[in-house]
């Protein structure tokens, strides 16, 4: 017996009742899980989410990936990192976009390719675009919408740069905080993908640099990947077409380049004169008076400081007093064609190349 006279309870009657109890138990907790479930399967569709991975590739090993994450909500989380012998950014990048594919908030965080801290933020607050970087802080009025160009972004980013100019007719966007991007769609490929016929477009983005950037969507406007020297990124499912899309896409540089050849390039056949320049007397160390100096032929035929050497066919450049001096020589070059232009406007015209064929 347990208890005492006024309060006593068999040890039978004690076990009767534990036993009766632990059914009980189990129903109730039955009708909870019941009662809960529809609110579980609400969230979990809330949570919902669509991955996509993405390899990294360096000199064509892989090197980092990238995970896509879009959730229900239509927030897009973006994981991105790669080892290039022990640089290489590590960030986690959360987007969301309004209903024109423009971004209505962005934040970083991580490191970047020199292992520099990212903490990079945009998001439009009381009627203003706000953005905030380890280089950068500003605000502009939110209207009209102008997409923000982030100082760190995933390889993700360059797809959401695309779709949004593709959705204007004239398939340009104005950035933040300044700038156009200028889409064009320069190439298509039909290829098998896990026993399916896929499509991927290469597209052009202009106005972000000297060069283009080409990036890879699919039928879809998804991410598909690109090169980028001697970086890669494709997705999981298309790695066994890298060497065809790199070669596509090295195919549509060469093409831009040989056109912008034929738009810059001028032959003069007529002796060069460039007048009012000063050059350097190496005898002396110091540089002369403004002086004409003739060109035939590619060399200098002579300099003159009153310029009666000058025929009259010559084809007469104004130095204005500058100073003209030899081609420069980079003796540590990684480069590629998308900086030729940039060497020419600098004045290199010599370059020592590490590294490349």
């Amino acid at each position: 017996m347990i208890g005492n006279r006024n309060n006593t309870v068999s040890m039978n009657s004690y076990l009767m009742t534990e036993r009766l109890w632990v059914p009980v138990r189990s129903v109730l907790v039955t009708m909870m899980l019941v009662i809960l479930a529809p609110t579980t399967s609400a969230m979990q569709t809330a949570e919902q989410v669509v991955q996509r991975d993405y390899v990294w590739l360096t000199a064509e090993q892989p090197s980092g990936s990238q995970t896509v994450k879009v959730f229900a909500d239509g927030r897009v989380s973006v994981h991105f990192k790669y080892n290039d012998r022990g640089r290489g950014p590590d960030t986690t990048t959360d987007m969301k976009f309004d209903a024109d594919g423009v971004l209505a908030s962005y934040a970083s965080r991580g490191v970047n390719h020199m292992k520099g801290s990212v903490d990079e933020r945009f998001e439009i607050r009381r009627g203003r675009a706000v953005w905030s970087s380890s280089l950068e802080r500003g605000e502009a009025s939110a209207t009209p919408r102008k997409l923000y160009f982030p100082v760190n972004h995933p390889p993700e980013y360059w797809a959401a740069l695309i779709r949004a100019a593709l959705v204007r007719p004239d398939r340009r966007i104005e950035l933040l905080p300044a700038g156009i991007a200028q889409v064009t769609d320069v190439a298509s490929l039909a290829l098998a993908v896990e026993g399916v016929s896929r499509t991927a477009t290469l597209y052009e983005i202009a106005g972000l640099d000297i060069a283009p950037t080409y990036v890879w969507l699919d039928e879809r406007g998804e991410l598909v990947g690109y090169g980028a020297g001697w970086f890669s990124i494709l997705r999981t499912q298309w790695i066994s077409h890298l060497s065809v899309l790199r070669s596509a896409q090295k195919q549509a540089l060469d093409e831009r380049i040989r056109a912008e050849t034929v738009r810059f390039r001028q032959r003069v056949e007529a002796p060069i004169a460039i007048a009012g320049v000063r050059i350097l007397d190496v005898r002396s160390g110091r540089l002369t008076e403004p002086v004409t100096v003739l060109l035939r032929d590619g060399l200098i035929a002579g300099i003159d400081a009153t310029g009666a050497i000058v025929p009259t066919e010559a084809h007469r450049i104004e130095g204005g007093g500058k100073t003209l001096m030899a081609a420069l020589w980079d003796l540590h070059g990684h480069i590629d064609p998308s900086v030729y232009l940039n060497y020419i406007a600098s004045g290199v015209l010599n370059v020592r190349d590490m590294g490349n064929e």
